[in-house]
């Protein structure tokens, strides 16, 4: 049985640093053991990003798929 899940991630996923490596592992991993993960970009400026980079709207996408 595959699952659905959506992984918000603020910035850029392949970003060199230890956040981004462990959550680049969690979704790999997860997509090995039947997990269909969505990414979603919250964009550069999270918590507070501008208009045209918002990715709440994506987020709210994602829930919608999830939920069905």
């Amino acid at each position: 049985m595959v699952r659905n899940a959506a992984f918000a991630v603020p910035g850029d996923l392949a970003t060199p640093t230890g956040g981004y490596a462990y959550d680049r592992r969690i979704i790999a991993e997860l997509s090995l053991r039947d997990w269909r993960i969505e990414v979603v970009d919250l964009g550069d400026g999270f918590p507070y990003p501008a208009t045209a980079t918002n990715g709440w709207h994506d987020l709210r996408r994602c829930g919608r798929v999830i939920r069905s």
